[in-house]
């Protein structure tokens, strides 16, 4: 009777429990080796991108026999204004927020500091004027998207038609009689540091640096990752979605107010439309990075600086061709890039992690 028992309920086989480990064990270490290859491969595929890119603009702009320092400023100063913008919306990005007005309130920054050289003749005075003009755009951002929880997208595109109409009235109003523009002729920057391209470039050093340490080395940083990657479970643990969207609006709008200082002192020209086409821009820019739209963990602060200068070059090479070399090509290029990377993004990251 023991023997019959003994034959149904074998003792269990300590080789086969430790099999069974080993192939767990084996199991989680190839899935960790198969996601470290696809981070690595994410994180390369951008920066290879821009390396081809400039590559073929390279050897496009001497085999047409341009002056390639000239050449090659020129599309800097293209990207320049991209990039500082997007350095300073990749912190919306990883919240899982955009705003489409930031190019809007670029040109409403640019007017209210060409205003203010026109009333004093004081550069540093227009320089702050461009930046306290960005901040109270951001303020009314705040108001309504953080305060009175108007949906971002909602408030963004209302505030785009807003600062177009408020662009216009003050031109309307403190500009010359029957203008549609402002325009200081001769430049009054002209000759100034500020007019140089070692001006932009140094503006854009700074302020990435400043974004860096913040994205990287702050709480803030981690904290937008979180919320941005799911964020029911951070305001669990006590994070605050609305601190941490007014901080990241701010941190924007002093990226906007630089955009608008270089802007004048390139062209202090200002109309109603100045910056309207840099919304799309921003997005497409942070995406070509390599940053994902939702946000989140995988989010990089150096996405919208690759990905403003792979832009700038892509869209000098489009320009290069006559197939492509229209405004209107070039637009539909971008949207196509845009909605290809975003469906490739999603596809690759979105269904792999928890519900929002």
């Amino acid at each position: 009777m023991s023997e019959t028992i003994k034959k149904e309920n074998p003792l269990p086989n300590p080789d086969e429990k430790t099999e069974i480990k080993d192939s767990a064990e084996l199991k989680k270490q190839k899935t960790y080796q198969i996601f470290k290859r696809n981070q690595l491969l994410n994180d390369l595929l951008p920066l290879s991108g821009f390396i081809v890119l400039f590559i073929i603009y390279t050897i496009v702009c001497l085999a047409n026999g341009y002056t390639y320092t000239d050449y090659l400023w020129a599309t800097f100063d293209r990207g320049v204004f991209i990039a500082l913008m997007s350095i300073g919306a990749s912190f919306l990005f990883t919240l899982g927020q955009f705003d489409m007005s930031l190019g809007s309130a670029m040109g409403l920054s640019a007017c209210v500091g060409l205003l203010v050289y026109m009333s004093t003749g004081n550069i540093a005075l227009s320089i702050i004027s461009c930046i306290l003009g960005a901040m109270l755009v951001a303020l009314c951002n705040i108001l309504f998207s953080s305060v009175l929880r108007v949906p971002i997208f909602i408030m963004s595109i209302a505030m785009m038609t807003v600062l177009q109409q408020v662009i216009l009235a003050f031109i309307t109003t403190f500009g010359e009689k029957g203008s549609s523009q402002i325009n200081l002729s001769p430049n009054p920057f002209y000759g100034t540091f500020m007019q140089t391209n070692q001006f932009r470039l140094m503006i854009i050093i700074l302020y990435f640096l400043f974004c860096l340490v913040i994205f990287r080395f702050l709480k803030f940083g981690r904290k937008a990752k979180f919320l941005g990657g799911n964020p029911f479970c951070a305001r669990l643990t006590g994070i605050s979605g609305r601190r941490n969207s007014i901080i990241a609006f701010l941190l924007c709008a002093i990226g906007v107010g630089l955009t608008a200082i270089c802007y004048i002192g390139e062209s202090p020209t200002v109309t109603s439309a100045t910056g309207s086409t840099y919304g799309m821009d921003i997005m497409v820019a942070i995406v070509i990075g390599g940053m994902p739209m939702s946000g989140g963990a995988r989010s990089k602060i150096t996405a919208p600086l690759i990905g403003s200068f792979t832009l700038a070059f892509l869209e000098e090479l489009l320009r290069a061709f006559p197939a492509t070399s229209g405004e209107g090509m070039i637009q539909i290029f971008k949207a196509i890039l845009f909605i290809g990377l975003v469906y490739a993004s999603s596809r690759s990251y979105r269904t792999s992690t928890l519900p929002r």
